[in-house]
Formats: C-alpha cells, structure tokens, sequence
C-alpha cells in the first residue's frame, strides 16, 4: 500500500465518521454492552420455537454459510456461495456475521448441541478482523510517514491527530468486536 493510499484510506474514514463520531460517542456505554437485548431475544426464541417464515429464513440464511470460507479484502468481493466476500465496502462481512450472531444466539440458549458454529465463528473472527488488520497496517504506514507530534504547521498538526484518533476509535470499536481489549498504549 503506498503512502497516497494510505493516506487517501484514512482521509476517507474520516470523512465517513465525522458525523458519526459524536453520535457514537454518546451512545457508548460501560461494558458489558448489550446488543441484543432480552426482549429482542426472546422475541427471536419464540419465533424459532414456532417455526415461523421470519426464523426459517434467518436460520436458511445462517445455514447457507456452513462449508464456505471467509475471502479477505485483498480476495473475491463477490465469490459463490457458500463462501463470504466482502462486497460492497464490506457489507457482506457484516451482513453475515450479524445474522450468525443472530442464530447462534438463539439456538444457545434452546440447544448448545446445535450451536456447533465453530466454524462460522472463526470466519466472523476473520471477517472482522481483516478489514481493522487493513486499516491498522494503512495507519501504520501513515505514521511513519508523517511525523505528527513534532509538525510544525498547527492546523496540519491537528488535522493529522485527529485523523489519528478517528483511526484509534475505529480499531477501539472492531477489537470490541472482536472481544478483544485494545491496550492503552502500543
């Protein structure tokens, strides 16, 4: 990755979480956090637990993952199924590992014999963690390039933390993720 794209990659996350950060920022809460609540949840148990058209097709869709791989950034965007691509800027990572988060969630609670989504785990695993490898890698790159804490030009200097701290945000939020804890200094 060149240091034009580097700094292009950056720019455009920053761009794209301007409006976002603050927003973000207020609704970040202690650990842990909850993202499927209990009502949603239960929602989801009863509506597996009576077979609906609404569980049936989440389940269809989970199942049509099983023996597929997990394409990096870097691979197929958009490869056959049962595999996972990117797809546009992504979504296809996300898309996939909501729904298995979804599934394997419900069916934990009902059967653990048929939460046998080890598989599907990892590819989650590597589908979020390729894209916040990429973007750690490009702002690695970008700080070695550009000397932000002796910059002399003020505005520079704080675009560049900034943009800086739109980047640590960003991989804060996918090692969470991820289940991991981001250290407070690297």
């Amino acid at each position: 990755m060149t240091i034009a794209n580097a700094f292009r990659l950056l720019l455009l996350l920053a761009m794209s979480l301007a409006v976002s950060t603050q927003a973000m920022a207020q609704s970040m809460a202690p650990h842990p956090r909850l993202i499927l609540d209990g009502p949603t949840l239960a929602t989801l148990h009863a509506r597996m637990a009576a077979n609906t058209p609404q569980w049936q097709q989440l389940k269809s869709y989970c199942d049509s993952f099983i023996g597929g791989t997990v394409q990096l950034p870097d691979g197929n965007a958009y490869p056959d199924p049962p595999n996972i691509g990117q797809g546009y800027q992504g979504s296809s990572y996300w898309s996939a590992a909501l729904a298995e988060g979804l599934c394997y969630q419900t069916l934990l609670a009902s059967n653990p014999s048929a939460t046998s989504f080890d598989a599907l785990r990892v590819a989650s695993v590597r589908a979020l963690g390729a894209p916040a490898f990429q973007l750690a890698q490009a702002f690695n790159l970008f700080y070695h390039h550009h000397h932000i804490l002796t910059e002399t030009d003020r505005l520079k200097k704080l675009f560049l933390l900034q943009l800086s701290r739109l980047a640590e945000v960003q991989l804060v939020a996918a090692l969470e993720l991820l289940g991991i804890e981001a250290p407070e200094k690297m």
